[in-house]
């Protein structure tokens, strides 16, 4: 295992465990909010975006485990459903963290409001860094043996750098 392969297991870990906690956070922001609050729907997002997040953690840690008996074929739909769920999970980050700090005009929030922000920002940094290095795996740049992250050609077989 490369560092680029042990970069991304531990960003997939990390974002599954700020994951965890951003849903403990805002599923409890969303109880304590009152009913048809602007607030309770944007701290509803981030439970969302939450749950989305470890579904597609716990997918991209597991499926090269346990899913590739064929890698070959895998790979030709792996590799982009990966920069795919990578990018889109950290559109969702984005905009989460952003209705979350649209909520205090500028202010810095303290205690678990801060916190909410706090780890929406981390989580979104997190997929951004797992997204750039997919990237720089597809196109040749780094050089990855983990399923999903290996470059992409237009041949029969994939190049190694």
């Amino acid at each position: 295992m490369g560092l680029t392969d042990l970069s991304i297991l531990v960003l997939l870990a990390t974002g599954l465990v700020f994951s965890i906690i951003e849903l403990g956070l805002s599923a409890w922001a969303v109880d304590v909010t009152p009913d048809g609050n602007e607030a309770n729907d944007r701290f509803g997002f981030l439970v969302f975006c939450s749950v989305w997040t470890i579904f597609v953690t716990a997918f991209l840690i597991a499926f090269p485990i346990y899913g590739t008996a064929s890698r070959g074929d895998v790979e030709r739909w792996y590799s982009p459903l990966t920069i795919a769920l990578n990018a889109v999970t950290m559109i969702f980050w984005l905009a989460g963290f952003a209705a979350d700090a649209d909520l205090y005009n500028g202010y810095n929030p303290r205690g678990t409001a801060g916190a909410l922000l706090a780890f929406a920002v981390m989580l979104w940094l997190i997929f951004l860094a797992l997204l750039i290095l997919n990237i720089l795996t597809a196109i040749g740049v780094l050089r990855s043996d983990r399923a999903g992250h290996t470059r992409m050609t237009r041949g029969k077989a994939a190049a190694t750098v």
